[in-house]
């Protein structure tokens, strides 16, 4: 099944993965492998559309992101399972990613307001 509405396409689907971005067909054994990675999973998973990304949508991904990691902790006993050290792999360049697009969105905003300051100025130099 595949809802589509607002910034966010999901997918709820036991046989369809996502790997890189990119929805893939599975079978028995691509859908063990990626069961093991903890990639495929009887729940929804949400993709990004192809608008830009704003704060707003990196801090959802940054929230769902420490969620899951508070889900993955939060165990009286916790144990390693295969695919764990790939999955953090993952996860420092999601973070990383995050962290270049916030600087690009911060450089952005910045110059959009120094443009706004310069007209401002230039009004009130006009109105004098």
């Amino acid at each position: 099944m595949v809802w589509s509405g607002g910034a966010m396409n999901v997918i709820v689907s036991t046989t369809i993965g996502v790997l890189d971005g990119m929805q893939i067909r599975t079978n028995h054994n691509q859908k063990q492998a990626l069961r093991r990675l903890n990639m495929v999973k009887k729940e929804t998973i949400a993709l990004p559309s192809r608008e830009k990304m704003g704060r707003e949508d990196l801090l959802n991904v940054s929230s769902e992101t420490i969620r899951g990691l508070q889900t993955r902790l939060a165990v009286e006993r916790f144990r390693e399972r295969e695919g764990d050290s790939t999955k953090l792999q993952y996860l420092r360049v999601l973070i990383a990613a995050m962290q270049t697009h916030n600087a690009i969105l911060r450089d952005s905003e910045l110059e959009e307001m120094k443009l706004r300051i310069a007209s401002l100025e230039a009004a009130c130099e006009a109105n004098r």
